[in-house]
């Protein structure tokens, strides 16, 4: 909160936790932070109700050329020296994501080195989709950046991107082609995905069919990993204009809360264990709706096959 209240946080904790959310990785509105305690007080509010947190801190600005091995050594250094529940709790570092093709040399450096100097933390990152791309060809390269990079360290341990396949009237045709690239290319790696909760005003509001077609198609590509466009309803003086999300602008829950908790506890204790648990063999479609796209053959479910 704003005025950091104690109860109130704690109470906004606890609802993150009953929707069956367990890792926080968004950004979070600081007043002031210059030092470490306002990312350390997440930490101890997150510990309470066992969650985890992925460091969103000002001080992780990889992308700009400012940004020193001494930067990185004091947060480092930081977050090793914290106390045994807060390290329990802190699940690595978050350097943002949809970094450009030109910025890949630096967030590579970083993740490179956060990964050497705190190697049993993650160094996370998220990769655009492909409609952000003139073209397939340049998006695929665009991956093998970012990716599949001549030094294993240089490479995420997550695969993660974000596709928001309801952001115009109608269906994004490349949805499930980014689904399978995405896939491919993150070969034994898991990959996580972002599930669009929320849209501008000038469309209609994300309906409870859009919703579940987003958390539960990546399943069927062996996705390890889900996260929210957004939890928190994106504030107002940010002039986004967009509808409400799972949680509205003043700390309380809208519809969206009681069907994100739904699709969260079929993931967790349903699809979660046998895909946590097994590798994904191949994914099949039987028609090529809803999105019009051209599934590829081997992709089809048919009588001869």
């Amino acid at each position: 909160s704003r005025d950091n209240n104690r109860i109130k946080d704690s109470i906004s904790f606890g609802l993150a936790k009953q929707v069956g959310i367990n890792l926080l990785s968004g950004s979070q509105f600081y007043n002031g932070g210059k030092g470490f305690d306002l990312m350390d007080r997440t930490l101890e509010l997150a510990s309470k109700h066992n969650m985890r947190v992925l460091a969103i801190d000002s001080k992780l600005l990889v992308n700009d050329k400012m940004f020193t091995s001494n930067d990185a050594d004091k947060i480092i250094t930081h977050f090793k020296g914290n106390n045994k529940t807060l390290k329990e709790t802190f699940g690595g570092y978050s350097f943002g994501g949809e970094f450009s093709l030109a910025q890949s040399k630096d967030v590579k450096k970083w993740i490179s080195y956060f990964k050497r100097n705190h190697p049993d933390k993650l160094a996370y990152t998220y990769l655009f989709p492909s409609y952000g791309f003139k073209d397939r060809i340049i998006y695929e390269k665009y991956l093998d950046t970012y990716l599949n990079d001549k030094n294993p360290n240089a490479r995420p341990d997550v695969v993660a991107f974000d596709y928001y396949p309801f952001l115009s009237p109608s269906i994004l045709t490349s949805y499930f082609y980014n689904l399978d690239v995405i896939k491919q290319k993150a070969g034994n790696r898991p990959f996580w995905y972002y599930i669009q909760s929320t849209t501008k005003k000038n469309l209609p509001d994300i309906t409870d069919y859009q919703m579940k077609f987003m958390a539960y198609c990546p399943l069927a590509y062996g996705a390890k990993g889900a996260l929210y466009y957004t939890y928190e309803s994106i504030p107002s003086n940010y002039g986004l204009n967009y509808h409400d999300a799972i949680i509205n602008p003043y700390g309380n829950v809208t519809k969206k809360y009681y069907l994100t908790k739904i699709i969260n506890y079929y993931m967790s204790y349903i699809a979660g264990p046998i895909i946590m648990s097994n590798s994904c063999v191949g994914t099949y479609h039987v028609s090529q709706e809803p999105t019009n796209e051209k599934i590829p053959a081997r992709q089809i479910l048919s009588s001869t096959n």
